[in-house]
Parts: C-alpha cells; sequence; structure tokens
C-alpha cells in the first residue's frame, strides 16, 4: 500500500479532533481501527 492509500485510509477513518494519542491498526482489515485511551484510562475505539 503507497503511502498516499495510506494516508486516505486515515483520513476516511473520522477521528474526532480531540482524540489526542490515537493509535491506527497497520492494517485496513483490522478488527479495531483506531484507538485511544481517556483520562480515566479506559479504551475508547
Amino acid at each position: 500500500m503507497g503511502e498516499k492509500a495510506k494516508l486516505s485510509r486515515i483520513k476516511k477513518l473520522v477521528i474526532p479532533p480531540v482524540w489526542q494519542e490515537v493509535k491506527i491498526a497497520s492494517i485496513s482489515n483490522a478488527h479495531l481501527q483506531s484507538v485511544r485511551y481517556d483520562a480515566k484510562k479506559r479504551l475508547q475505539y
């Protein structure tokens, strides 16, 4: 997968702008595409 295709996939995820330190899946068919932990250390996806 080329860099342009990777960036396009990430943009299509529509990650909320308030999310910081987001982990994005390296493969496009992963069960969870993006995750992060909130202030109370709960996993958000």
